[in-house]
């Protein structure tokens, strides 16, 4: 049986209160970012960074797997009259590329969202975040480390660990990153 990473990411967001505020990564990060910038939003969730970034003046692609984020970061920029700064697509990286051209953004920003892959697949994800970022474009990227130690007892407690710093819970992979 396949897992059914779309049915997944919907019913987490279900649950999940919807923010209206940014995060403080995004805040701190995008006073970096060349002004008018093209920003690749991966795994965006509803948007909340994205529409904070489109509210500074730059024309973002948000891509999730879960339609329902996707329809409330639309619903949100329709509110606040930024459909021509924030576009949104459904994109499942387990399997697809990034739907964009080679050096195509500026910036490419995912939160939490890139360490639910193999290594394999992780590395692919990475070579294709390096395709279409231009030449001395940046890429923010935070991912789950083993230094949560609450979390990683759960882990070590409810799925099977498959190799060091990666377990599978219902055939859902989690991966957890060191520094090294």
């Amino acid at each position: 049986m396949t897992y059914n990473f779309r049915e997944h990411w919907n019913k987490q967001l279900a649950k999940q209160p919807d923010y209206d505020h940014p995060s403080n990564y995004a805040i701190d990060k995008e006073k970096l970012f060349p002004r008018n910038s093209k920003v690749c939003d991966l795994g965006g969730g509803y948007g909340t960074d994205s529409l904070y970034f489109a509210e500074k003046g730059h024309k973002v692609y948000l891509f999730d797997i879960a339609d329902l984020s996707l329809e409330k970061a639309m619903a949100k920029t329709k509110e606040r009259g930024l459909e021509k700064h924030l576009t949104t697509k459904f994109v499942d990286l387990d399997k697809e590329k990034i739907p964009a051209d080679d050096d195509f953004f500026d910036i490419v920003y995912s939160r939490l969202s890139i360490h639910y892959f193999s290594r394999d697949r992780t590395i692919e994800v990475l070579r294709e975040i390096y395709r279409v970022l231009k030449l001395r474009g940046t890429a923010y990227i935070v991912i789950k480390s083993p230094e949560d130690k609450d979390e990683l007892t759960w882990l070590e407690s409810h799925g099977k660990k498959i190799e060091e710093g990666m377990y599978e819970e219902n055939g859902f992979i989690k991966t957890r990153y060191t520094k090294a």
